[in-house]
């Protein structure tokens, strides 16, 4: 099993962080810079949801009720001793879909690397950064949640 350390947030739920990079084997660095990518798409948001208040809350509650249960399932996969190959493409091509769908960029990315890495049964790499897979649905939510949407809805262009 992978050493993790764990760092807690304001909401007291704690947040499982792999290793410092540098102490990570090669195989398992992300090849892409996670914090270049936006947290969300707001300008396609926007237009998803044709500046529907409503629809815009059925998308949220949809999509973090999917990824809590997805984030659940693919932690305890991480504890098997030998995970189900097609369950763990299965939920990570899923989560990268609906997360594309919503325009939840940087979570959309990130799974999708981590279900090549599930392709090419790189599970040492998988299950390292599947603790930011729960970092990005974090930064998600608060950014949903400390967004004031109606005024973002209205200033559609």
């Amino acid at each position: 099993m992978l050493h993790m350390t764990t760092t807690a947030y304001t909401s007291n739920a704690p947040i499982i962080r792999p290793r410092a990079a540098s102490q990570l084997p090669a195989k398992c660095a992300l090849p892409l810079n996670l914090k270049e990518l936006p947290v969300l798409d707001i300008p396609r948001l926007q237009q998803l949801v044709l500046g529907n208040p409503d629809i815009l809350q059925a998308l949220k509650t949809a999509f973090s009720e999917d990824t809590q249960k997805r984030l659940q399932a693919l932690k305890a996969l991480s504890q098997e001793s030998n995970p189900t190959h097609n369950q763990l493409k299965q939920l990570l091509h899923a989560l990268k879909g609906e997360a594309r769908s919503i325009a939840a960029t940087r979570l959309g990315e990130l799974a999708y690397y981590l279900e090549q890495q599930a392709e090419e049964n790189n599970y040492t790499a998988l299950f390292t950064h599947l603790p930011l897979l729960e970092e990005e649905f974090f930064n998600w939510q608060f950014l949903m949640n400390s967004t004031d949407w109606q005024i973002v809805l209205q200033n559609i262009s």
